[in-house]
Order: structure tokens, then C-alpha cells, then sequence
């Protein structure tokens, strides 16, 4: 420091190598050494000094410098003096506290991968979870949104507004928390999601309805990897971009910090490479030269419960924390030349060919790459309808973009089911009653069955008699009875656990159709039709009835001693919202809303059943995760599903009909 005209550095001995005392009053010397407190010498300084402080967290060192003079007389200046041998001294301009305030690094903090609300277990341990992050501490959301709140930091997520995330968050109350945040500045949402660029239109639209539906404020940032005329700014790869903002054609375009579907994320928290990144935005003379920061919150230290990172950024003077709205602002450069195929250089599909539960490959026709933009084809087509969104959800989870090749096999063999759904909507323009075994809709080699009148179609698979679709339509309302998991979530087992060979029964926890059960052989049945019924018998005896009635429909099993099955039932989007009282295993009738208006009853002969649904768990969602505690079955059911696990003797009737719409969730007689 230099506090007063002429030199007073009287001992020169006592200062480090390449170090100049002329024009220096005082000096203190700050020794870091690898795992030991920093070390704080003053020379020429007659007053005693504060021991440095050094916050644990932050790894940030302070200490007060004494100043005995006018303060308006201050020139201060640091000298950074490697040890290594013949390493090379860095020393910084002298700096006056009269000087005007130096410029401030731009800095944007925004993430993806946000939250998983495929299951109520995915849900609790991206919001909560106990053992997550990359330091294996708790983390989650919750933490990250709770830290910017406490640091006044805001935050961009650019994935979190899809249906099923927003459903969860309402489910946890949470919607009033992300409606404050970003009316104080501190959040902003962006439309879209890492899906296929054949699903990115229709995923934008979601994004906007669900902004209405839950009174968000509209956003005009897009994460997508492909745009519609709507939105003027988003999100793009851009690894060689130097500003926050480029342009691309009438696109302005923001940065992303690391590619979107890297498997390993580099940016853990506030480490070496983000503070030297912002240190050279400070210096830059460019003032729209700044930093992005963040990446996969899966897989960052961002949103550890323990981290200070958003505190010790909002300490920083020299840094400025933006939102999208500051970067309005921001004049745009030209972008650099990309070799990506869309603006989230989306991993292309593999080639490889679904197979079958058999494990038979299926046709080239049918390969994962090919049958993609054949299906979505078909889907923009459909008008919006229940039936519609249900398909497009199971698209997006059976062509859900992914830079692993297992993970694309496994999808593979849930996409070819997509074209019961496309079936079915064809059936819904024009509700008719046919019947017939000739067609092979999921492409595997084997017809199916169709049974349907004015009221009901029902799609069933004659290897096993499973019923794979059941659609009910009143007034062109069409509204799909029963769902798959993996129309709503693809791999929801364990990935060791896979088994690629034996097409949707690849993932263990897959129900692949009603009346499906993993303890009763796989039978390949022979269907016979007769006016509105079909009966499906397979070599061992056993059979399946099928009958139309009307609203009606009427299933029989039979079989010689005792027997198992299961039946999948799709619940309404919001249903864990309502109320519901205990399953009573007694009860003969089961009746359960799938929206708003409709409803639907099942009742049951002499049999015993059992109830698990993917809400029997919501007491625990509202706690941090517990790995010690037991679980319910429905904590691993997608949302929104349940399923009945029934049991019988020789015989079992169930009825199914629409009923009218009541206010809980379920209702027992």
C-alpha cells in the first residue's frame, strides 16, 4: 500500500523475490499452502493486523487492511508470486479508491434437467433427495430454489414447464412458491424441453397452456432444439459463441453452458474455471462478453442442500447475476458456425430395430429412425383431444432423445405401440362398431384383435390376451380407460435389470396390457369372434371373453384352479389433488375419474384384489427422502396410474361402464 509520498518499505530482507519496494509504504504477505490455514506477515506496517478469515465454504480469503492515513490517499496493489521455481510474478494495475467502480462480469445462471416427475420416487429424489448430486449429499430443486430465495440470486430453469412437472409441483404446493419467485425477479421459465425435434412444436404449445392454466407469468424463451415464429430468444449449443447473446437470422440465441446431453456435467458449483471465466469477463472491453453457467442440475452441486455458491456469488461486487429480461439489452453478434442438426444438438436415433416379446427383430420398416418421424407424422394430424395428448406423451417417452445407445434400444421397443394410440384416434373421427384379427398394428408379426361400437374400442394382443388399448368416446370426447407405464415413463426399472431381447417386456416394472401378470405364462391364444364378443383360448385352457353391451363391457376369465391378473388403470392428470379415502378390499366396485367430466366403473364377481396407485405415497412427498423407509407399490407407479392386482378361482367376471364424475378420487361400493 501506498499511503503517504516516499518509500517506507525499510526492509527489504523481509519481502519475497521479485518483489519492488520502491514507492511502497507497507506491505502484507499472504501465504496459501495446500490444506493449511493461509498465513498473514505485514511489513512496514506499525499497527497490528486481523488475522485473515477464510470461510470454509466459499474458500474465499479476507482480512482488513489498516490505513493510517487519508484514505482518499490509498493506492493499493496486489502482487501474485507464484513458489514454483522460475514461475512468472502476475501483478495488477494500481488501484485508487477515488477510481472509478471497475466493470461488473455478466453472468447467467441456468439449468435443465430441473425435475424428474415421471414417478413419485423419481419426483421425491430430484426435489429431495437424500443420496444425490454429484457429492452424494442431499439435493435436489427444493435446495436450489430455497438458496436463491435466501441469496436474492435469480435463476433461469428451462425445463420445467411440462405437464408432468408442473402436476407434481402443484401436487407439492409449490406453484404460489414459482409465481412468487418470478414476480420478484428471481426466476425465469422457459417453454419447452430436451424432446425430438419432431415433438418440439407440440411441446412449446404445452408450455404455453400450462403457463395459462397455472397463472404463470409468460415467458418468450424457448428451450427447444427446434423453434415456431412465437419466440424471439432461445437457448442454443453454441461452444465457440463469445457474447451472451448471438444471432442467428431473426433467432437471438443464449449460450448454453455444456452440451445438453453430456453424460457427465463439468460444471459443479463455484470452482477455479467459473471465477477465472469471470474474471476475464470483468477485464474484457467488451461489456456483452459474460459467463453461462450451470448445466444438468441432475448432475451439478449447484442445488446441494449444504452448497453457499448462490450466497458467495451474491457477495461478489464484481459480478452481476442476470435474468433473460436484463439480456434484452445485450446487442448480439453474428453466431459461429454450428455442425449440430438443431439448436440442442439433439443426438440422432441409432439404427437398430425394435423386437418383440418373442424376441424377434421386427421389419426394417419399423426401425427406431425411420418410424419416429412416420408416427409424429400422423400425430400433428389429430385434432386436440385427450386421446391426442395421451399419444403424444407416450411418443415423447419412447423417442425421448438420448446420447446412449442402450437407452435408445430399450426405447425402441415401446415406440411401435404408439400406433394402437394412432389407431385409435382414426376410430374416434368416426366412432363405429368392427370387429376383425387381421391387423398387425405394432408391427411385430402378429395381428391383433379390434372389437369396437359406437361407444368402446378395445385393441387386445393374442400372445398372452392382453388388452393393450381400451378408448371410450361420448360425443366426440374420446378418452383413453386404461394406460401402459410406459406411456408415461420408458426404463423405470433398474438398468441393470433390462432386458433388451424381449421387446415392452424389456423393462421389469412394465405392465404391458390388462389381464398381463409376470406369474402366468405367455400363451399365444386363438381368437374367435362373434357378434360383439371375441374369446381369446389359449392351449392350456385358459380364456378370455370379451363382450360389448352398449356403454358397457363385459371380460370373463377362465381357467382350471387358481389364477392372477392385473388391470391398469389411467387416472386423471390432477388426480392426486383429490382426496381418498382407504381401499377397501371388500368393495365389489371400484369407480374412478380419468378427467373432469368422466368417470368409470369396474365391478368384480367373486375374487380378492388388492389397489396401489402412484398416490399412496403423497404423505411422504411433502418430507426429504428417507432411503431407510419402506415404501408403498404405487411409490414406483408412473403418474398418474394405478393398478388393480386381482386374484380368482376358475372364474372372474368384471364389468367396466361410465359413470358420472364425482369429487374424490376414488369411490368404493
Amino acid at each position: 500500500m501506498d499511503e503517504r509520498p516516499g518509500s517506507h518499505l525499510v526492509s527489504p530482507v523481509d519481502l519475497p523475490a521479485g518483489f519492488s519496494s520502491q514507492d511502497w509504504d507497507s506491505a502484507q504477505i499472504l501465504t496459501l499452502t495446500a490444506d493449511q490455514p493461509p498465513v498473514l506477515r505485514s511489513v512496514g506496517t506499525p499497527t497490528q493486523l486481523a488475522p485473515p478469515q477464510t470461510p470454509s465454504l466459499s474458500g474465499a480469503v479476507s482480512w482488513e487492511f489498516p490505513i493510517s492515513a487519508d484514505p482518499a490517499r490509498l493506492r493499493l496493489q496486489l502482487h501474485w508470486i507464484p513458489s514454483e521455481s522460475g514461475s512468472r510474478a502476475e501483478v495488477t494495475d494500481r488501484l485508487s479508491l477515488s477510481d472509478p467502480a471497475p466493470a461488473q462480469a455478466p453472468l447467467l445462471l441456468a439449468f435443465w434437467d430441473t425435475l424428474d416427475a415421471r414417478t413419485p420416487a423419481a419426483l421425491l429424489r430430484s426435489w429431495d433427495g437424500a443420496h444425490t448430486g454429484p457429492n452424494g449429499t442431499r439435493h435436489g430443486l427444493k435446495h436450489l430454489l430455497s438458496n436463491a430465495a435466501a441469496a436474492q440470486v435469480p435463476l433461469t430453469l428451462l425445463d420445467l414447464k411440462t405437464p408432468q412437472n408442473l402436476q407434481a409441483l402443484d401436487f407439492l404446493g409449490q406453484i404460489p412458491n414459482l409465481a412468487a419467485l418470478q414476480q420478484a425477479g428471481l426466476l425465469d421459465l422457459a417453454d419447452g424441453s430436451k424432446t425430438a425435434p419432431y415433438a418440439a412444436a407440440y411441446a412449446l404449445v404445452q408450455s404455453r397452456k400450462l403457463t395459462e392454466t397455472y397463472g404463470l407469468p409468460l415467458g418468450n424463451a424457448a428451450f427447444s432444439p427446434l423453434l415456431s415464429g412465437e419466440y424471439d430468444t432461445a437457448f442454443a449449443y453454441l461452444p465457440g459463441a463469445t457474447r451472451l447473446v448471438v444471432r442467428r437470422g431473426s433467432q437471438r440465441l443464449i449460450p448454453l453452458p455444456a452440451h445438453p446431453y453430456a453424460s457427465k456435467s463439468t460444471a459443479l458449483g463455484v470452482d477455479a474455471s467459473l471465477l477465472h471465466r469471470l474474471l476475464l469477463s470483468a477485464r474484457s472491453p467488451d461489456p456483452y462478453d459474460g459467463v453461462v453457467a450451470g448445466g444438468s442440475l441432475a448432475s451439478t452441486a449447484w442445488a446441494d442442500a449444504d452448497s453457499a455458491d448462490l450466497a458467495y456469488l451474491a457477495s461478489l461486487p464484481w459480478v452481476k447475476i442476470l435474468s433473460i429480461q436484463d439480456l434484452t439489452a445485450f446487442s448480439p453478434v453474428s453466431a459461429p458456425a454450428s455442425l449440430c442438426p438443431d439448436l440442442l444438438c439433439t443426438p440422432r436415433p441409432f439404427a437398430l430395430r425394435p423386437t418383440s416379446e418373442t424376441g424377434q427383430f421386427l421389419p426394417a420398416n419399423s426401425a427406431y429412425a425411420a418410424l419416429q418421424p412416420s408416427i409424429a407424422s400422423q400425430l400433428q394430424s389429430l385434432p386436440a383431444n385427450a386421446l391426442t395428448d395421451a399419444a403424444w406423451q407416450a411418443f415423447q417417452q419412447a423417442a425421448q432423445p438420448a446420447a446412449s445407445y442402450l437407452r435408445q434400444r430399450l426405447q425402441a421397443n415401446y415406440l411401435p405401440n404408439l400406433r394402437f394410440l394412432l389407431y385409435a384416434a382414426q376410430w374416434a373421427e368416426a366412432p363405429v362398431s368392427h370387429q376383425d384379427c387381421v391387423q398387425d398394428l405394432d408391427l411385430d408379426g402378429q395381428a391383433e384383435c379390434v372389437l369396437s361400437n359406437a361407444h368402446w374400442l378395445l385393441i387386445l394382443d393374442p400372445l398372452g390376451a392382453r388388452l393393450v388399448t381400451a378408448v371410450f368416446s361420448d360425443g366426440g370426447r374420446p378418452q383413453p380407460v386404461i394406460a401402459l407405464p410406459s406411456q408415461f415413463a420408458v426404463g423405470n426399472s433398474d438398468p441393470l435389470d433390462w432386458k433388451y431381447s424381449i421387446g415392452p417386456l424389456a423393462d421389469s416394472r412394465e405392465i404391458p396390457g390388462a389381464f398381463f401378470h409376470p406369474d402366468e405364462p405367455l400363451e399365444v391364444y386363438t381368437p374367435s369372434l362373434s357378434p360383439n364378443t371375441l374369446a381369446l383360448t389359449a392351449p392350456s385352457g385358459r380364456q378370455l371373453t370379451v363382450s360389448l353391451n352398449g356403454t358397457e363391457v363385459v371380460f370373463t376369465l377362465r381357467r382350471a384352479g387358481d389364477g392372477l391378473t392385473r388391470f391398469p388403470l389411467r387416472l386423471a392428470p390432477s388426480a392426486c389433488m383429490h382426496s381418498a379415502s382407504p381401499f377397501q378390499a371388500q368393495a365389489t366396485s371400484l369407480s374412478w375419474i380419468v378427467s373432469p367430466t368422466q368417470a368409470f366403473t369396474l365391478t368384480r364377481s367373486t375374487a380378492q384384489w388388492s389397489f396401489s396407485t402412484s398416490c399412496d405415497s403423497a404423505a411422504y412427498l411433502s418430507q426429504p427422502e428417507d432411503p431407510s423407509r419402506e415404501n408403498p407399490p404405487g411409490h414406483y407407479l408412473p403418474f398418474p396410474l394405478a393398478v388393480l392386482d386381482i386374484g380368482y378361482t376358475q372364474i372372474l367376471e368384471l364389468h367396466l361402464a361410465p359413470s358420472s364424475p364425482f369429487t374424490d378420487l376414488f369411490y368404493y361400493q
